[in-house]
């Protein structure tokens, strides 16, 4: 795994050059203002050692008094989250600045549980597969037109459909008339 910087909370929030090297027993991160005085080690603006890993929590030491660095989001005791395993190379990450957009609050969803249902809801109404069939009725329907929806029962199952007619063919026999209908049913697909 790479040498980088996977999380700031640095303030101010700003493009920011970070060197990570080995210093021996640990990693060292040293922030500058620019490319060219990362390059160069000079003009550092912070640094902080710590231990060889992934994703570890950096907390910065002050170098220069402008600009002070401090914490973006007081809740978090870290500046930088960062990578480097013993015997990475040395190298410059250019990061910054983050953009924190501000949340959009919808009045009615303001628990987690309520946004939760809400998502869920929404993932079920437009989550449906659709079943097409052929049947034959044992009766002729007066008035049965294509695009009707009908409840339909099926007596040998027990069950009640709601469904589209898609195409009617009316079968005459000498003795009787009966439809005989292509129906689409829509069922929803549960999450």
């Amino acid at each position: 795994m790479a040498a980088d910087i996977y999380l700031s909370n640095l303030n101010p929030n700003q493009k920011w050059f970070a060197k990570l090297s080995d210093a021996g027993d640990n990693a060292l991160v040293e922030l500058f203002n620019s490319q060219a005085d990362a390059e160069a080690g000079t003009s550092r603006v912070a640094y902080g050692s710590f231990a060889f890993g992934t994703e570890i929590e950096v907390v910065l030491t002050n170098d220069t008094e402008e600009p002070d660095i401090e914490f973006a989001k007081d809740q978090d005791s870290w500046h930088l989250k960062a990578t480097f395993l013993d015997g990475d190379p040395t190298k410059i990450v250019r990061f910054g600045p983050i953009t924190d957009l501000s949340e959009v609050i919808d009045p009615l969803l303001t628990t987690d549980q309520a946004c939760q249902d809400r998502a869920r809801l929404e993932m079920d109404r437009h989550t449906k597969i659709e079943v097409s069939s052929t049947l034959s009725l044992g009766t002729h329907i007066q008035g049965l037109e294509a695009d009707d929806k009908r409840k339909l029962t099926d007596n040998m199952r027990g069950l009640d459909q709601q469904v589209r007619v898609d195409d009617i063919q009316i079968m005459i026999d000498k003795d009787s008339i009966k439809d005989i209908i292509t129906v689409t049913e829509f069922e929803e697909v549960k999450r």
